[in-house]
């Protein structure tokens, strides 16, 4: 995906949304689950 193509995207989102998406979200595979094997449900 092209950075031209990401910031036409990001142009389509209110304020608020892309504070959301910016501010609560983390790089993939970087969570404290990563490598937790219990079992259970995760929300």
């Amino acid at each position: 995906m092209s950075e031209e193509y990401s910031k036409s995207n990001l142009k389509k989102l209110t304020s608020e949304e892309f504070e959301v998406c910016k501010s609560w979200t983390e790089p993939p595979f970087s969570g404290n689950l990563l490598y937790n094997k219990e079992d259970g449900v995760y929300t």
